[in-house]
């Protein structure tokens, strides 16, 4: 039998958790992504994980390492002596011992340990499924069990089915038998073993009594090839008019007469060493060896017996990195949307493995047993086989405009405009933008994703565009004003050319004096001027004119000497 792994469970003594961050800084070249990506790895005591390549990962106590985006990172379990390896949660799955990881984006991965030696793999559970009557057995989600035709099915233990029975028209579900009973769903718990019996009846049965023709394969003619003739049996029991019970055994064939809308219960038994029960055919059908059917009308029922034939099993065991789901054909693994990631196939079985992505994670391809899509796993051997899942990328484009100069920058590192102002980050992730303006600049605001003034945080949800507007500031740049002197109206003219926006204030003084004032409101770029009055006396005097620019930079003052009464 095919080892199957064991599915990931808490450990079962109390220990803290060992975390272990891995920041995972991406190149910084123009030419590569340079997002961060967050890893944490955590092991329960008892064990701890390290890496493929060696090195990368060795926790504890080296939990960090740096790797370009888009690495494959393998994190291997390793059990401390006294200790086994339970399995992956999170963004690993299953009881393999090594994780296949793509770091580009912010994982976390738990590896559990246990106490003790690893507790014996379950026998691979059988559950076989008789349908007596006109109707039919499905499992729920179906896939699993659909009798007839496909009514057994292995599994490696552990697994809850759920069966429901539908009656075909002018039928009606009489009830369960073998390991279920009643007339509503049937759960069963696949840790061990089942059969299973669902028996259906006419709803309109005549009175009287009908023949129940019962042939054993066992005793031919012809008998089957290979089994030992004589050795295998089938009997019935049911209760006749009276209500008492009535068996028998049928060596080989039989015709009991049973009263309509009694029930029978046939049982195959293989009593030769070298035979086995492979199933019934004609009102019963399945391979349990137990059919419970309603008699409403003659009936035919054979029990096939065979030579007795091993069927080795082997096990196949998926492993998932990142976000996603993986189920089969036939059904057995359901890993991913649900616990189901291991399970037991027939040799020379060929296994379909199909994946899908979850959320904002893609299907990038499988490894170990499977290289190639579509997946088939051939079972002549045990198999593990990893499915990687890696998120979506959307592209972030950053653009600058205005009159002045500035950078922006993400975090994650990624962009750093102007120079590199695109890059892809994972989807579903914030990334937030910062600014800052040249010495000559100010920041005037975003727009498109973000807009405002205030803080700029795109969740990737889609490709996304933002532009930052940086303006060049008036009183960083302002240098010098004119002056003109109007002798004869006594004033002063105050010229000046603003880069961008800003307010005035202008002084007339003597002497350290204020002698007149002038303000403006805020002005736009470009030419502009005011006046200042000139007092009357002295006639000639020398004076200082004052002008300040304010704007959101600052301030800035510029001074200027002239003559009244000469040539200025």
């Amino acid at each position: 039998m095919g080892l199957i792994g064991n599915r990931g469970r808490g450990a079962e003594a109390g220990a803290a958790l060992l975390a272990a961050l891995l920041v995972v800084a991406l190149s910084g070249s123009e030419s590569a992504a340079s997002v961060t990506a967050t890893l944490m790895v955590e092991a329960s005591a008892g064990g701890s994980v390290g890496s493929e390549p060696s090195g990368a990962v060795d926790c504890p106590p080296t939990c960090t390492t740096t790797a370009d985006t888009g690495t494959a990172l393998r994190l291997v379990a390793r059990p401390a002596a006294g200790y086994h390896f339970v399995g992956w949660s999170d963004e690993c799955s299953g009881a393999a011992v090594h994780c296949d990881l793509v770091v580009n984006a912010p994982m976390h991965v738990v590896a559990s340990f246990a106490g003790g030696d690893p507790p014996s793999l379950p026998d691979v559970a059988d559950l076989h499924v008789t349908v007596a009557g006109d109707g039919t057995v499905i499992s729920d989600p179906p896939g699993t069990i659909d009798c007839p035709p496909d009514c057994s099915v292995g599994f490696s233990g552990g697994s809850v089915i759920p069966l429901l029975a539908r009656a075909y028209a002018g039928s009606t579900l009489v009830g369960w038998g073998g390991d279920c009973s009643g007339t509503g769903q049937c759960q069963l718990d696949m840790a061990s073993s089942h059969t299973v019996t669902a028996a259906f009846q006419t709803q309109d049965i005549h009175e009287g009594s009908s023949q129940l023709t019962i042939f054993n394969t066992a005793v031919g003619p012809p008998a089957a090839p290979g089994i030992a003739p004589g050795d295998d049996v089938i009997t019935y029991v049911f209760l006749d008019a009276q209500q008492h019970e009535q068996a028998g055994t049928c060596p080989d064939a039989c015709t009991p007469v049973i009263p309509n809308g009694h029930a029978v219960t046939l049982t195959a038994s293989a009593q030769s060493e070298q035979n086995q029960f492979d199933g019934w055919s004609g009102a019963c059908e399945g391979e349990a060896p137990s059919c419970k059917l309603v008699m409403d009308r003659p009936r035919t029922v054979v029990g096939v017996f065979g030579a007795r034939r091993g069927v080795p099993r082997n096990g196949l065991n998926v492993t998932r990195s990142g976000q996603g789901s993986i189920t089969s054909w036939p059904p057995g693994i359901r890993c991913g949307t649900g616990s189901n990631c291991s399970a037991a196939y027939d040799r020379e079985t060929t296994v379909s493995l199909v994946a899908t992505g979850s959320g904002p994670y893609f299907f990038d391809g499988w490894k170990d047993d499977c290289t190639s899509s579509p997946c088939m796993v051939r079972m002549d051997a045990p198999r593990s086989v990893t499915a990687r899942f890696r998120r979506w990328q959307d592209r972030l484009r950053v653009r600058r405009s205005g009159s002045g100069g500035g950078t922006v920058t993400s975090n994650p590192a990624g962009i750093a405009c102007g120079g590199k102002c695109d890059d892809d980050f994972p989807r579903g992730f914030p990334v937030t933008l910062g600014h800052e303006a040249d010495t000559r600049s100010k920041f005037t605001g975003w727009s498109g994703a973000c807009e405002g003034m205030g803080a700029c945080t795109i969740q990737m949800d889609g490709n996304e565009r933002v532009v930052a507007e940086f303006d060049v500031c008036a009183t960083k740049v302002f240098e010098r004003f004119s002056t003109s002197v109007r002798l004869r109206a006594r004033r002063v003219r105050v010229g000046f050319v603003l880069a961008e926006a800003a307010s005035a204030f202008a002084q007339l003084r003597r002497r350290g004096r204020v002698v007149d004032r002038e303000s403006t409101g805020r002005l736009g770029a470009g030419s502009h001027s005011l006046e200042l009055q000139v007092p009357r006396r002295p006639a000639r005097a020398k004076l200082t004119v004052r002008l300040s620019l304010i704007d959101a930079c600052g301030s800035v003052t510029r001074s200027k000497a002239i003559a009244i009464g000469r040539r200025g």
